[in-house]
């Protein structure tokens, strides 16, 4: 990771969290353009979440569903454009496989358009549609 004047900070807690600022930019990437605030912060409330702070501003958000034993799915997983390859995607998903209520679980999957060469780095796998990966722990 490149150097910052302060530490990143995960949380687990969504009221340490800038849920505006997360919204905004679901609501603005490719996978939200079809929900609204309501939704996203049901969405936010009903899974399992980490944050990334840095000097208290959130520069990062990974959200996902799971039954807790068996599977986990990767709904979110954002970093802010200017804190983008400088290590804080790995940093927050490390803090995601580790959340209290995922880290047992063995199987995760996800859908994405545009990020396999990040998810293949952190070890997932693209399967034969080209949009879904996994990753068996």
């Amino acid at each position: 990771m490149e150097k910052t004047s302060a530490n990143p900070l995960l949380t687990y807690q969504l009221e340490e969290m800038d849920t505006d600022v997360v919204c905004q930019f679901i609501l603005d990437s490719y996978w939200g353009k079809s929900l609204n605030r309501d939704q996203i912060i049901k969405s936010f409330n009903l899974s399992s979440c980490v944050g990334l702070l840095l000097n208290g501003q959130q520069v990062g958000f990974a959200r996902a569903i799971s039954d807790g034993a068996t599977s986990a799915y990767l709904k979110d997983f954002i970093v802010l454009d200017a804190f983008q390859r400088k290590g804080f995607g790995r940093l927050l998903m490390q803090g995601l496989l580790k959340h209290p209520d995922l880290k047992e679980v063995p199987s995760w999957y996800l859908g994405t358009k545009d990020a396999h060469d990040f998810y293949e780095s952190l070890g997932f796998k693209k399967s034969p549609d080209g949009i879904h990966m996994y990753l068996h722990l």
